[in-house]
């Protein structure tokens, strides 16, 4: 006599083989699930667990192929991103545009068509945040002096270079080569009188302060969680500064990259 309980397996694994939103893993479980039963059913239910079998075998199938159709697009999309970074410098206003508006949707289509529990939709994502960050730089171009990666040879790049030689030499001499507000803001990580190679470490702080800066803009720009956490961390020179030109109906992000290009200083 068969039991209700082998039925009821039996109709919990068809319906998850019928979910719309399958994925490989429940394919795994379900297979599992029915090996178990296998075991000890009847002749009844081991002929429809076996029909299951089949189906579970092309329902594998068809998601395995939808997994390597998925992971090809997000290497495209990843590959794009990355020749779109590089090649942002180059582009015109109009060029850059259309790029950034076209990876956009393709981003966006493919997190629609993507469960939120899917083992590849943090990678999605992760491409959805560089092109955000492309189209923050595109809106406020003088990062592109904060890029530690730009091919171009940019502001970060160069006050890196004056702090290797300091380090090098064990001179002052190239720390003359910044600006009189870039000194300034070096001296607030080292104070006065510091060595030459203090002053090499105070340039990267310098550099990572700006950086901090310009992702806490980016997280107000998008309205991100993280931005009022972000805020807070900043010094209280720098957020007594924004909250001073809010007071002109300035807005957040706009007050962050004003207050950015000041201590910048070029």
């Amino acid at each position: 006599m068969e039991l209700p309980s082998e039925w009821s397996l039996l109709a919990n694994v068809e319906k998850t083989l019928l979910s719309k939103n399958l994925s490989l893993l429940e394919v795994h479980e379900a297979e599992a699930c029915l090996g178990e039963l296998m075991l000890s059913s009847s002749d009844k239910t081991s002929g429809l667990a076996l029909s299951l079998f089949e189906q579970i075998e092309l329902r594998r199938a068809s998601l395995v192929g939808r997994e390597v159709l998925l992971s090809q697009d997000i290497y495209r999309i990843s590959s794009d991103v990355d020749s779109l970074r590089l090649q942002m410098p180059l582009l015109t206003f109009e060029e850059a545009a259309e790029r950034i508006i076209e990876l956009e949707k393709r981003i966006e289509n493919l997190l629609l068509s993507t469960p939120s529990t899917h083992r590849l939709r943090d990678q999605i994502e992760r491409s959805q945040r560089e092109i955000e960050h492309l189209r923050f730089v595109f809106v406020f171009p003088q990062l592109d002096e904060l890029e530690r990666d730009s091919f171009q040879f940019n502001m970060t790049h160069y006050l890196t270079h004056i702090g290797n030689e300091m380090a090098a030499t064990d001179s002052f001499e190239p720390f003359n080569k910044l600006s009189a507000r870039q000194q300034d803001e070096v001296f607030k990580y080292v104070g006065y009188g510091a060595t030459p190679e203090k002053l090499a470490c105070g340039i990267q702080l310098y550099i990572h302060s700006l950086l901090s800066q310009a992702q806490c803009a980016e997280s107000y720009f998008y309205g991100r969680p993280t931005a009022d956490e972000q805020y807070l961390r900043l010094p209280d020179e720098i957020r007594n500064r924004v909250e001073m030109l809010e007071q002109f109906d300035v807005l957040r992000t706009e007050a962050l990259m004003q207050s950015l290009d000041e201590r910048i200083g070029e």
